[in-house]
């Protein structure tokens, strides 16, 4: 659970933690109250209210920004819509069809936490997009502005690169990334020793590993994760929230699941 911002105003928190608080879910006629159903509301200043779900151009627009990630896309949007019911709203700044900013987000209504803005939950990382200090700028402005007509407690940004500065960080958190451009070669002899080691282990031992997107290895890794999960002490997601992920992703070949098995068994 993300640690709360205790402000007058609400500000930009930069955290990367996960919302795991089953009781976070978004007030839907809330929701409904700042964008209208398969509408969008446009201001005065050029700020774009709507659903990016409703806008069959959402996954070209984000194509264009630097900061574009997979958590962005359509895709995922629906997987988080379709397992625990968020309305997602997308905060497009200037030119629809050009932006200068554009912020993916969800409205998450809790009687534990209160209300806030979130970018986006159950996710590692989703910063708003934008272009240059300018689209920064309007980025932080609209999203405050957003913020205190709906009465937000807080707006969790979860953003690897902090966003924007001014702001405290509530939560920090590392991310880690890792350039697989090099080649395997390359990058086993960056390892640790120790990781040399177990590595060739693992190759000499009778491990299989595999690459897959089907369902019947959906359930494998999911009766693993189950197993993790209780050894942890913290309950799996839904089952649910993999059948959309192979739904959206999985089967359309845009990730893919690794097993690696002995003896037959994962």
């Amino acid at each position: 659970m993300a640690a709360a911002c205790q402000a007058a105003s609400p500000n930009i928190a930069h955290c990367e933690s996960r919302i795991s608080d089953p009781e976070d879910r978004p007030s839907l006629s809330a929701l409904r109250s700042v964008i209208p159903d398969s509408q969008s509301a446009i201001d005065s200043r050029g700020t774009t209210l709507s659903n990016p779900l409703e806008n069959p151009a959402w996954d070209e627009l984000i194509e264009d920004f630097p900061q574009t990630t997979f958590f962005h896309s359509s895709a995922w949007l629906r997987v988080l819509s379709e397992t625990y019911g968020y309305r997602p709203i997308s905060l497009s700044i200037g030119d629809p069809d050009s932006p200068e900013a554009l912020v993916a987000m969800i409205e998450v209504d809790s009687w534990l936490t209160g209300k806030r803005g979130v970018c986006l939950p159950f996710t590692d990382a989703c910063a708003p997009l934008y272009r240059g200090d300018r689209g920064l700028e309007a980025a932080t402005r609209e999203l405050l502005a957003l913020a205190r007509a709906r009465k937000w407690k807080r707006v969790e940004i979860r953003a690897p690169d902090g966003f924007d500065q001014r702001g405290p960080a509530s939560t920090e958190h590392y991310t880690h990334t890792l350039d697989l451009g090099p080649g395997s070669e390359s990058l086993f002899h960056g390892f640790s020793s120790s990781n040399r080691r177990a590595l060739r282990k693992a190759q000499a031992s009778d491990l299989e590993a595999i690459r897959a997107n089907d369902m019947a290895s959906l359930r494998s890794f999911y009766g693993l994760l189950c197993q993790t999960r209780k050894r942890h002490g913290t309950p799996p997601q839904p089952w649910t929230f993999f059948q959309s992920i192979h739904r959206h992703i999985l089967s359309q070949d845009r990730g893919a699941l690794f097993l690696a098995y002995r003896d037959r068994q994962p």
